[in-house]
């Protein structure tokens, strides 16, 4: 076929591939060639209207008012918990969700889902959003609302469906008691009256043992959980004197906890419960057996009786969300209707206690904290998604617009997405961004990151090493670095490097980088070098850019030459790439 036809063609094979991505409502990714490991991609949507990109939700109220969601441990399954219930996806092997049904936990005549709890005829189960939280073996999942109910349902891990468990509340008027039990009293197996009013946040022991409540009004509560059955059981709950329910364990006034976001420590032992005010992060520890009690705290801008460490303002300036990562925390702070934040990060000493350790903000008085873009944080409530080495943070912004932005371990801005923020990238489709209205999370093998909002719900893809990344050992020597990309090669024109080439090179681990362009100055000739080695050494993973000029020779010819990028690095074989040019 001649160059003529090749030009007639070609716009019917870009209609007929528009048309299957149109079809299949597929976000079509273009990474960055300047993509550093961490940075987030849009990749595919599900909204209620089901236009500019995404795919439509079959339920459009299963997605309304979103609190938060969970992934399964075994990756196939996310569920949302919402105004009206929880909404099932399933996950395929590349990430991509599915809707599947949803569970409501009311029987009023609204209901649009199979009814998975006791007649509530007046809705309370369900009213405002709920937060979720999954057992580490994936066969319970566990929902808090914002009107005194912690409810469960067992999970089937072949298809991810649930089925109604039960519930526990601590209601005392007639109007609510009695679809979790008459009882509320720990001795009748319920949470003492009044202790819980407006749930901020759940979790549970990575041992599957104790599942923790923070209630931004009245603390922190705990039930012990049957890992048969999934049944919780309340046993405790704590908050401040003065304040505390009936039967709550009372803390001194000084200690933050009035709470806004929950997170635990690996070991299973560490409990942190985030303050709005005072503010400050409050750490309880938890014995083998169950038993919590206060260990300690840090307070926003000076120390206190109990709190013996204390972080700068605007720290915990407003109400925010928690992430531990080894042993480290990180606290995200924000102002919702005027889009501003901190994020902090916190050391964890062997026995859980925290120190402050830095803070970056966007904030127009930042105070110690280093200056993040305007625009890229927000309010945020709940916990922190973080990747498993602790070297990416994902925050979200919410109030005018909306952004999702990725932060180093260290607090240093990396990038973001955002419609209308000057500091981001703009996603691949921009209406379906919409404003987030829930706690997002991570995939177990952490290459995706889950978005819900309001009717729709967000799937991005994390940038990670090449899947075809070496690193096995074989029978002679150490293992083979991580290979090594081309990610651009650009001649200069203008400037001091005029004539020079820049090359973009990522690496996924410190070590030195070596590249020169090597060819035949003429048919028939040996191969040579074409330039100078340009060298670099890289600190971590990260793109680097080399500059190197080739050989007047070979510029004058414009001969086909191969880039040739070595990397090498201390305990691993070395590994390399190649890219073919043509000099000019």
């Amino acid at each position: 076929m001649d160059a003529t036809a090749h030009g007639r063609a070609r716009p019917r094979v870009l209609l007929a591939l528009a048309a299957v991505v149109a079809a299949s409502a597929f976000w079509l990714v273009v990474p960055s060639a300047n993509a550093a490991i961490g940075d987030i991609n849009g990749t595919s949507c599900i909204s209620k209207t089901g236009t500019d990109g995404c795919s439509l939700l079959p339920q459009p109220d299963a997605l309304r008012s979103p609190g938060s969601l969970v992934v399964a441990p075994d990756g196939t399954d996310v569920y949302v918990g919402a105004a009206m219930g929880v909404a099932h996806f399933r996950r395929a092997a590349n990430g991509d969700l599915t809707y599947a049904n949803c569970v409501d936990v009311s029987s009023s005549i609204g209901d649009a889902c199979p009814t998975s709890a006791p007649p509530d005829a007046t809705a309370a189960l369900s009213d405002n959003a709920i937060l979720l939280a999954i057992s580490p073996d994936g066969r319970f999942v566990y929902a808090v609302s914002w009107v005194d109910s912690l409810l469960w349902w067992s999970r089937d891990t072949t298809t991810g469906d649930l089925t109604w468990g039960g519930c526990k509340d601590a209601a005392t008027d007639a109007a609510t008691n009695g679809h979790c039990g008459t009882a509320t009293t720990f001795g009748g197996g319920n949470f003492p009256a009044g202790s819980m009013a407006f749930s901020q946040g759940i979790s549970i022991t990575p041992d599957g043992g104790t599942l923790y409540i923070a209630d931004q009004q009245e603390g922190l509560l705990q039930a012990q959980l049957n890992t048969s059955t999934g049944a919780p059981t309340p046993t405790a709950c704590f908050n401040t004197t003065g304040s505390a329910a009936t039967g709550c364990t009372s803390l001194a006034a000084d200690i933050p906890m009035a709470a806004s976001g929950l997170d635990l420590g690996s070991n299973s032992r560490d409990v942190y419960l985030r303050s709005i005010s005072p503010g400050g992060i409050t750490h309880f520890q938890r014995s083998p057996g169950g038993t919590t009690t206060f260990f300690s705290c840090i307070a926003n801008a000076s120390t206190t009786a109990n709190c013996l460490t204390f972080a700068p303002s605007p720290v915990f300036s407003y109400s925010g969300a928690i992430g531990v990562s080894g042993n480290d925390l990180f606290s995200h702070v924000g102002n919702y209707g005027t889009p501003s934040g901190t994020v902090a990060k916190l050391s964890r000493a062997v026995n859980g206690s925290l120190t402050f350790v830095n803070c970056a903000s966007t904030e127009a008085a930042p105070g110690p904290c280093a200056t993040l873009p305007t625009g890229t944080l927000g309010g945020n409530i709940g916990k922190l998604p973080i990747s498993a080495d602790g070297t990416s943070i994902y925050t979200r912004q919410s109030g005018t617009s909306s952004a999702l932005s990725r932060l180093t371990g260290s607090l240093t801005f990396a990038s973001c997405l955002a419609v209308g923020v000057a500091a981001c990238s703009s996603p691949t489709l921009p209406v379906p961004f919409v404003v987030s209205t829930g706690t997002g999370a991570l995939s177990p093998d952490g290459r995706q990151l889950y978005q819900p909002a309001s009717h729709q719900i967000n799937t991005f893809s994390i940038e990670g090493p090449p899947t075809d990344m070496p690193g096995t050992p074989d029978t002679t020597g150490p293992p083979v670095a991580p290979k090594p990309v081309i990610r651009s090669v650009v001649k200069l024109r203008k400037g001091r490097r005029r004539g020079q080439y820049r090359v973009k090179i990522r690496v996924f681990q410190a070590g030195s980088i070596a590249a020169r362009f090597r060819g035949r100055l003429r048919r028939g000739a040996k191969v040579r070098s074409l330039s100078k080695t340009a060298k670099r050494n890289a600190t971590g993973p990260a793109t680097y850019t080399l500059y190197f000029k080739p050989s007047a020779a070979a510029r004058k010819r414009k001969v086909r030459a191969t880039l040739h990028v070595a990397f090498t690095s201390i305990g691993y074989q070395g590994s390399s790439a190649r890219k073919s040019v043509r000099l000019r």
